[in-house]
């Protein structure tokens, strides 16, 4: 296997942005509401009515997410799927604990029961590619989907799974933003932000089909992860360094940085204590305020970035170092936190 650990050769999202499309890159949409929905794509057009009604819409989009990034791949069936999700399917959960009130736990649809396990996400794609490989979901709060793509590049470096599909999804009913909306999650900028923009949450569903060989369809390589716990400033910033240096780059080297700064001055401040002293403040970029505030986040952040490695360039409202990004062997980075707890940092490299 080559020294990178992995490949991206396929994406698709189903977001806040247009779906299973790349019109963000040039005219995103902006919201200013604190809590937004997905926009879905029409279900029909890829899933059988009989099919379709017996998923909810995360469901939905995991199939029709990992489909289309299969496709983009040229691979019909992965050897693994993984994914990883903070939620699950709560809009599920909720439907199941509501009905055992209602109903006094007497004549309970199944159903709603057995669509709300987290693990149904990565199974439902299993069954849907009729896939009878290594299966599993993680789920970590806010780092659910790094954990997920960790094991991936783990698998991979064993030799004998050569491509999974993997992804991050999660929804955001009404009902849990206003229990985060009372421990203070969600806020508008307090200072140093345009006061118009908001701390908002999103909904995700990005799938990727990451392989152990570059083939025509790569667009980019994934040469390192790292996952810390309540780091130091001078913990999270060696662990940067050496996570470069182990690839034979530094911190001048990084063309383009992706942090998980949301428009939160809680959440914010974070991302100032630690990581960006490091790196020249013009190619730090955001993209939260493209996607929105979720568990599995930081995979619209990968996926933006694939992107940008595929297309060759980054979008107008975003820095990098120069016009050539994406070449073989420019690098760029994915900082991201959890309540400052759990970080985490993704090296990404042109290829």
């Amino acid at each position: 296997m080559s020294n990178r650990l992995a490949f991206i050769q396929g994406a698709a999202h189903i977001s806040i942005q247009k779906p299973l499309s790349d019109e963000w890159f040039d005219a995103p949409l902006r919201y200013h509401q604190l809590l937004v929905p997905t926009i879905d794509p029409k279900f029909s057009d890829y899933l059988p009515p009989l099919v379709s009604r017996r998923m909810c819409n995360l469901i939905r989009r995991a199939v029709i997410t990992s489909r289309v990034a299969l496709n983009e791949a040229h691979i019909e069936v992965p050897d693994a799927i993984i994914s990883g999700t903070g939620l699950g399917c709560i809009g599920n959960t909720e439907k199941f604990l509501n009905a055992i009130n209602e109903n006094g736990e007497e004549m309970l649809p199944p159903s709603y029961f057995m669509q709300s396990t987290h693990n149904v996400l990565s199974s439902s794609i299993a069954i849907d590619l009729k896939c009878h490989c290594y299966n599993n979901t993680f789920v970590h709060r806010g780092t659910s989907f790094e954990q997920a793509l960790y094991d991936t590049t783990l698998i991979l470096n064993q030799e004998f799974i050569h491509n999974v599909l993997v992804g991050g999804f999660d929804e955001m009913t009404s009902k849990y933003f206003e229990l985060m909306a009372k421990a203070g999650y969600w806020k508008r900028v307090e200072e140093g932000f345009d006061e118009e923009q908001p701390c908002f949450a999103g909904e995700v569903a990005a799938s990727f089909v990451v392989s152990d060989k570059k083939t025509p369809q790569t667009t980019c390589c994934i040469e390192g992860i790292k996952l810390l716990y309540k780091p130091s400033v001078a913990t999270f910033n060696k662990t940067i360094n050496q996570l470069l240096a182990k690839s034979g780059h530094t911190p001048a080297d990084v063309e383009l940085l992706l942090t998980g700064i949301n428009g939160n001055v809680k959440n914010d401040t974070v991302y100032r204590q630690l990581g960006l002293s490091l790196f020249d403040a013009n190619i730090c970029n955001t993209y939260k305020d493209l996607f929105g505030e979720s568990f599995t986040a930081p995979a619209m952040g990968l996926y933006a970035l694939s992107r940008c490695y595929a297309k060759k360039t980054v979008p107008p409202y975003w820095h990098s170092k120069n016009s050539s990004f994406g070449e073989k062997g420019k690098v760029s980075l994915i900082l991201n936190h959890w309540n400052g707890k759990s970080c985490s940092i993704i090296l990404l490299s042109g290829c």
